[in-house]
């Protein structure tokens, strides 16, 4: 029903003449991996397409509606990423978003990595990006939070019947103006989510806590995630931490870090090295690496992409 309501809202404000901005943006990602030089797979990983949409009146932007569509492996999945609408209070002390969004937990309210090929931990720790519900987020001097209740069900929306369960995440920031260059967060979660395990959709109680740093530095962004809680029974250790440094001004350098422990068990222990190639502003080539740290049941990975991203205002 929301997502009906949304999708209503959404075309009618779109046709709409009135004094609005229209950002239409699509991108490809081509992929080619090969795991312990035995297996390949070269695949269209992505096509996304998105629409924004801001209304304004006197005060600035008030209204903001957000689409991303996306076809995934060849065309083999399908689905919303994101489908939002957003109220905007004034100076951004307090905004009401209702619909599909990322979720304010850890590194992934500041830093998505789907179109990266070295990835934080948010699918190893929550499972997913993007759910649906309704979120309250703003900027309170050197603050910014953001808390959100919602279904707890990431890309299975459209065949699990929900039975009033709900999870909520919260997120609490920390940018002061003495320290533009520098970017620290509290984060927590709890509530039931529904995951896929072995082909089979379980239910998964969930109790997290994060703490997310950024840091900017010339050239060079840090980035690191510390993430704890319980799944079910189970404790859960999240850790990811990685470097971009621009070696020249076309040329950068990524690096990533990671561990994931399951009551103890390792679940990912991985170094990854990258190098990303910025042909031009909307095109761009990388290529990374990934190595089991200790051989813990890990494979070599070697990953290949070619990104182009199409953007324009109406």
């Amino acid at each position: 029903m929301v997502r009906c309501l949304l999708f209503i809202i959404f075309i009618v404000l779109l046709v709409e003449q009135s004094q609005a901005s229209l950002l239409f943006t699509t991108d490809m990602d081509l992929r080619y991996h090969n795991t312990d030089f035995t297996e390949h797979k070269a695949e269209l990983h992505t096509i996304g397409v998105s629409f924004r949409k801001i209304f304004a009146d006197e005060m600035g932007d008030r209204i903001i509606l957000f689409l991303l569509a996306e076809t995934m492996h060849n065309f083999k999945e399908n689905m919303i990423d994101q489908g939002y609408l957003q109220y905007k209070g004034p100076l951004g002390k307090w905004n009401i978003t209702l619909g599909r969004y990322r979720l304010p937990f850890g590194l992934l309210a500041n830093y998505s990595t789907d179109r990266l090929l070295i990835k934080t931990i948010e699918y190893e720790t929550i499972g997913f990006c993007s759910d649906n519900g309704l979120q309250i987020s703003g900027i309170l001097k050197d603050f910014d939070y953001a808390i959100s209740l919602s279904q707890g069900v990431g890309k299975h929306f459209k065949s699990i019947d929900i039975d009033n369960q709900g999870l909520i995440t919260f997120r609490v920031g920390y940018q002061g103006v003495d320290f533009e260059d520098f970017r620290i967060g509290l984060s927590g979660l709890t509530g039931k989510i529904y995951q896929e395990v072995d082909d089979k959709v379980g239910i998964l109680n969930k109790k997290l806590l994060a703490i997310d740093i950024i840091k900017y530095s010339g050239r060079l962004v840090a980035r690191s995630e510390f993430s704890y809680g319980k799944e079910s029974e189970k404790t859960i250790l999240g850790v990811f931490s990685g470097v971009d440094y621009a070696i020249l001004p076309k040329i950068d350098i990524n690096t990533g870090y990671v561990l994931v422990r399951l009551n103890g068990d390792i679940e990912q222990h991985s170094l990854s090295l990258g190098l990303t190639y910025n042909i031009f502003p909307n095109l761009q080539v990388r290529i990374a690496g990934k190595i089991p740290i200790k051989n813990e049941g890990g494979k070599n990975e070697l990953s290949l992409q070619t990104y182009y991203v199409f953007a324009r205002s109406f």
